[in-house]
């Protein structure tokens, strides 16, 4: 509420404005743009999602985390460039305050762009356009707030974080962040990028950026499997 840093490159106001512009956007009609998976939907898209406060809140910190944790594992050549940065002058490439010693720098890297503001909507733009378009046909709100948690709230998303392993649309999850793990989440200021690579990376870039790395997103797990496959499909508009 304080506007101050969560972490240290993504202000509270960046998530914020990213929230808004992904999973409680307005739907409309005439652009062509779906709701948010927390917002409004159209009377002729079916019921709005009811899940509460503390579901929503468990549902990204889940997502987020199902990310971090994938990426950990990947051995992509995009993930060992930024683990292992290269010396400078025969300096690291990373000051000392840049990281901490059990930080993934594959996620946590001031050159990773899961650590900026076109990378924190990118993801949250993808997770929500894959779960709003199957919402009805994963039952997502099959799933119920925890009974306890109106009584309790300050404790509402630790239950629901617990709940969410009994729910069967998790699996979705788990399918789009491993995919998303192969994806080059570098920077165009990371290092030991060939030229051309770096000038395709300036696209993310400016306002523009959130926009193209979206399309790549869906692009990339258009090239996938099963359902997330199929769903990036309809989003491109190529079903």
């Amino acid at each position: 509420m304080l506007g101050e840093k969560q972490n240290r490159w993504v202000t509270q106001s960046g998530w914020i404005k990213s929230l808004i512009a992904t999973f409680v956007r307005s739907w409309d009609r005439k652009r062509g743009i779906s709701g948010g998976l927390f917002g409004g939907r159209s009377k002729n898209e079916g019921e709005v999602l009811g899940w509460s406060r503390g579901q929503q809140a468990a549902f990204l910190i889940y997502s987020w985390r199902a990310l971090r944790d994938a990426i950990a594992k990947s051995n992509e050549e995009w993930a060992q460039s930024l683990r292992h940065p290269p010396m400078i002058n025969e300096k690291p490439a990373l000051r000392p305050e840049d990281i901490e010693q059990d930080d993934d720098l594959a996620f946590y890297s001031p050159n990773s762009l899961l650590a900026t503001d076109q990378g924190v909507r990118g993801f949250l733009h993808v997770l929500n356009d894959l779960f709003y378009q199957r919402a009805a046909a994963m039952k997502l709100n099959d799933w119920r707030p925890d009974d306890r948690s109106s009584a309790d709230p300050l404790t509402s998303v630790e239950r629901e974080l617990e709940a969410l392993d009994n729910q069967e649309f998790t699996g979705f999850v788990s399918e789009i962040v491993t995919r998303l793990a192969s994806f080059d989440w570098r920077t165009s200021s990371a290092p030991e990028l060939s030229n051309e690579l770096r000038r395709a990376k300036l696209v993310f870039r400016g306002s523009s950026g959130y926009k193209e790395l979206r399309a790549q997103l869906l692009e990339h797990l258009e090239c996938g499997t099963g359902d997330v496959q199929a769903t990036a499909k309809t989003l491109l508009g190529r079903a």
